[in-house]
């Protein structure tokens, strides 16, 4: 799956930085976390269900996600993809059809795309054994600092080390990559990543229905 591919290349850049590197940057170490268990997350979201028709539901979903996504960027491009958008929802929503899906599923096919923040609570419920609010959480932090979210930024400021400024009125304050943060990132990513490799081969054995 691209997705786990993604995840552990994600993974693998935020050790190059810290570990090879040793450079411990503000923001960009919680990007490269971030991605990884969003995309670890997503391929677990899949593989996770015992039941191979929730899978297959799950894949479909995740794929027609995709294809909006990817159809948008070729509507900004001027380009038109080869097989119409229209065109792929009837594939993708036969494919349901001849697996057996209910009328319901088959329409849940091309609904409204999942949130990665569902996507990353589910897995971590479903694949964590109960971690989802842990998992969102951390993927919530982690999307602050992506963003260079204001209340992440402040979240991140060591207040041990305000001081005044020349200017009167004015303190200033040192922001810096918070160990715990650093921590429980790393955790939280690997922890997902190695239960989705665990889940894929387990799958590519055929175990589940």
């Amino acid at each position: 799956m691209t997705g786990l591919v993604a995840a552990v290349d994600h993974f693998h850049a935020a050790k190059s930085l810290v570990t090879d590197a040793h450079v411990l940057h503000t923001h960009a170490l919680f990007t490269l976390l971030r991605a990884a268990l969003e995309n670890a997350a997503t391929a677990a979201f899949v593989l996770a269900p015992p039941s191979r028709n929730t899978r297959i539901l799950r894949s479909l979903r995740v794929t027609w996600a995709d294809l909006v996504e990817r159809d948008k960027l070729m509507g900004l491009l001027d380009t038109k993809p080869a097989v119409t958008t229209g065109r792929r929802k009837t594939q993708l929503q036969d494919i349901a059809r001849a697996r057996g899906l209910s009328v319901d599923e088959v329409a849940q096919v091309a609904a409204r795309s999942i949130s990665y923040s569902t996507i990353v609570r589910a897995a971590g419920d479903e694949a964590l054994r109960g971690a989802g609010e842990e998992m969102l959480a951390i993927w919530m932090l982690n999307s602050g600092s992506a963003h260079g979210k204001k209340w992440a930024s402040m979240m991140m400021l060591d207040r041990s080390r305000i001081i005044p400024s020349e200017v009167p009125g004015v303190r200033q304050g040192l922001v810096t990559a918070p160990e715990g943060q650093v921590s429980f990132s790393v955790l939280a990513a690997r922890r997902m990543i190695e239960r989705a490799w665990h889940l894929h081969d387990l799958r590519s054995l055929g175990s589940g229905s």
